[in-house]
């Protein structure tokens, strides 16, 4: 049997994994040092033996290093054809692998596929549903039934017209986009700074729902993602230091953005349920807010709602080890599961690629 590696090359992060359930997720601002891809991509492959086939898929074509999504597309195959040469192929939304040539020939189709590629292996897993994938910077709401995607849409602008692609995540989004104003004291509505000074990973740290990450510092000041770095963040946006507010009114802040993020995202999710009233409320849920997507699934689905997570899908797909162990696959940790989840593409586009070489 083949093992395959998935690459996700985004904007701001790169994501790779292998059949083998092997994932490692490395952020990267692509928009501040494009020409660095390559010596990233050298990397993370030296994590993984020299002679596996490679499937790649990305959106960071979007960046705005570049001049358009096309000279993206082929900066980004370039790239990948120096560093991972004629082994690597490029995954395209019409659901198939081509050569470099033709993924840079047909750009449209190599742009943004990350999302049909995931959708597609998910559709091999589970019957009929939605795939619900809130990553750090975008949100995906892709329909599906016997193996297909039943997306409108097809391009990043024809799926945000069809709000199967939300452009919001609980990682990169700036507060200042989720939220124009906040209420302190005895003012209910005070205009916030329209400035990078804060993401929603800030938000849902300071209010408990995701953990400290002190070595990461891809954040909007380049300090560590801590609840007191992230506190002084949220309180820039009402032009103050940390000092100046108690605990209680940078988590207002933090809570009404949440709340106008839940309700972003739910609006999208209702509008595709009503769009497909005859699909199951089955939602295949993933990405680094994976646990989100759980909480609005259940709250706009109700007693009706089944949810399968990425993690169940892998297991099955790898299944369990020698140990006898039936429930989950005892050579992947609980910190793999979740990184897995985090790089769900790329280790869909690993699949789809094994799939072809073992036929």
């Amino acid at each position: 049997m083949t093992t395959c590696l998935g690459f996700d090359i985004g904007g701001a992060n790169i994501k790779v994994a292998s059949t083998e359930g092997m994932a490692v997720h490395q952020p990267f601002p692509m928009w501040k040092a494009p020409q660095t891809l390559g010596s990233q991509l050298v990397e993370l492959l030296s994590e993984f033996p020299t002679t596996l086939p490679i499937g790649v898929t990305m959106t960071g074509e979007l960046a705005d290093c570049f001049e358009s999504k096309q000279d993206g597309v082929n900066y980004i195959v370039k790239t990948c054809q120096e560093t991972m040469g004629e082994r690597a192929v490029f995954y395209q939304n019409q659901g198939q692998f081509v050569t470099a040539g033709t993924a840079t020939q047909s750009w449209l189709q190599t742009a943004a596929a990350n999302w049909h590629a995931l959708t597609t292996w998910v559709a091999q897993q589970v019957e009929s549903g939605f795939l619900f994938d809130i990553g750090s910077t975008t949100t995906d709401i892709i329909p599906f039934q016997n193996c297909t995607s039943l997306s409108i849409g097809k391009s990043d602008l024809e799926r945000l017209c069809h709000q199967e692609l939300i452009y919001t995540g609980v990682g990169r989004s700036p507060i200042s986009c989720m939220l124009s104003s906040g209420a302190i004291r005895a003012h209910p509505h005070i205009a916030l700074a329209q400035e990078l000074f804060a993401f929603m990973q800030d938000a849902y740290l300071v209010l408990g729902r995701t953990h400290p990450e002190p070595q990461n510092q891809n954040t909007a000041d380049g300090k560590p993602l801590t609840r007191n770095h992230s506190r002084q963040r949220i309180a820039r946006l009402l032009c103050a230091d940390r000092s100046e507010l108690i605990n209680q009114e940078i988590e207002q802040i933090a809570q009404a953005a949440v709340t106008a993020q839940h309700a972003q995202i739910t609006t999208g999710l209702q509008k595709l349920l009503t769009t497909h009233p005859d699909l199951p409320k089955r939602f295949v849920v993933s990405g680094q807010g994976e646990w989100l997507a759980r909480d609005i699934a259940l709250t706009e689905a109700g007693a009706a709602c089944e949810i399968v997570t990425f993690a169940e899908l892998i297991n099955k797909f790898l299944g369990p080890c020698d140990t006898g162990d039936s429930v989950a696959n005892p050579s992947i940790d609980e910190e793999s599961w979740v990184t897995l989840s985090d790089c769900a593409p790329a280790f869909a586009v690993a699949c789809l690629l094994k799939d072809g070489h073992d036929r």
